[in-house]
């Protein structure tokens, strides 16, 4: 999934918020999104890629074998696809375990309490600034009651954040980039 803010909405600011499926392509559903300022023009916009997952299994499937079919669309305005996060050096590391609070109706953590976990550890000078753009990159599953490890490092103006399981495996990657210092609100 990525982001990017143009402007940051405000409270009270009136929003529109527009979400619409793109084509299916083989397993992938893209989804895209858009928040409009009151005056019509994007301040935010974003594109995620999801897959069918069995819930037995955990394993993605294909839609076309289970009956599954999503029409999508073509506005002509739609955002760049998802691309990897770059990584940066880690030098921290912190163990984390996944609460009731933070699960889905899937029994694992919910993909929007990544980025919120990732904002906790970072210090107050970093989220001073106004988050420019995210992408995030989701490899498996942290389910309820499951420990994992958070590492990340830092590079102005990008922070950057990798979960593993205890095998080892990758759950998530992560890379937050903030107003630069002098392009700050």
């Amino acid at each position: 999934q990525n982001v990017t803010l143009r402007t940051v909405p405000e409270y009270d600011d009136r929003i529109t918020l527009q979400s619409w499926p793109g084509p299916m392509m083989h397993l992938l559903f893209p989804r895209y999104y858009r928040i409009l300022d009151a005056a019509g023009n994007t301040a935010v916009q974003a594109a995620a890629l999801w897959v069918l997952v069995d819930a037995e299994t955990r394993k993605p499937v294909s839609p076309q074998e289970v009956g599954v079919f999503v029409p999508g669309m073509v506005l002509g305005t739609e955002p760049p696809f998802p691309r990897a996060p770059r990584s940066l050096p880690v030098v921290r590391e912190t163990c984390c375990t996944v609460p009731y609070s933070a699960a889905d109706l899937n029994g694992h953590m919910n993909n929007a309490r990544y980025p919120e976990l990732a904002m906790d550890l970072l210090p107050p000078e970093v989220l001073a600034r106004p988050l420019a753009s995210a992408e995030i990159e989701y490899g498996g599953e942290a389910r309820l009651g499951s420990a994992f490890t958070v590492a990340w490092g830092r590079e102005d103006p990008s922070c950057y954040f990798e979960g593993t399981d205890g095998d080892g495996r990758r759950i998530f990657r992560l890379r937050m980039t903030f107003q630069k210092e002098e392009n700050a609100l």
